[in-house]
């Protein structure tokens, strides 16, 4: 007769009330009045899976099947593949290892062609300036190739107005 009695009546009705209050909010009567077309949409779906389920069994089979042969090829294909991409390698590494000895000396080839390069363009630069005596030269050479043009420019245009003129000589009109 040590029983709390009381306070497990209390506690009993406390239990009850958070009970009722659960059962009788409108989120679980929103809840039940959606269960039957959530069950109808769950039915349908599981219909419609046990429809297409043998197709999707067949299907994936055959995917199976398939992956199965292309890694059986792959795994009789695969090492003759690597010693093919093992011996590039090699031919690559043995290339640009006889590439990286010669580097050094292409290198100097190139600096020194471009010092000569250089020097020749600083010469030519002299050699061309206006002032130089070449230019002058070259100047007058060109002005002679420009009167020569033009001369053989009028004999031709000459020659068109009369073509007997080689033959019978100058005009003594």
């Amino acid at each position: 007769s040590d029983l709390p009695i009381p306070e497990i009546l209390a506690e009993f009705r406390s239990t009850l009330a958070g009970v009722s209050a659960i059962v009788n909010s409108p989120e679980i009567a929103d809840t039940v009045n959606h269960l039957p077309a959530t069950l109808a949409s769950a039915t349908e779906t599981l219909d419609s899976l046990r429809d297409r389920l043998p197709t999707l069994l067949d299907n994936l089979s055959a995917t199976s099947s398939t992956a199965t042969e292309t890694l059986d090829g792959l795994r009789d294909r695969l090492p003759p593949l690597l010693d093919n991409l093992s011996a590039t390698s090699s031919t690559a590494t043995e290339t640009l290892d006889g590439l990286s000895a010669r580097l050094p000396t292409l290198l100097d080839s190139i600096s020194a062609a471009s010092g000569s390069a250089s020097a020749a363009a600083d010469s030519l630069s002299a050699t061309l300036a206006p002032d130089s005596p070449q230019a002058r030269i070259l100047n007058e050479a060109l002005q002679d190739l420009q009167d020569a043009a033009r001369s053989l420019r009028l004999f031709l245009d000459a020659l068109e107005q009369n073509p007997d003129a080689l033959l019978r000589g100058k005009n003594s009109n």
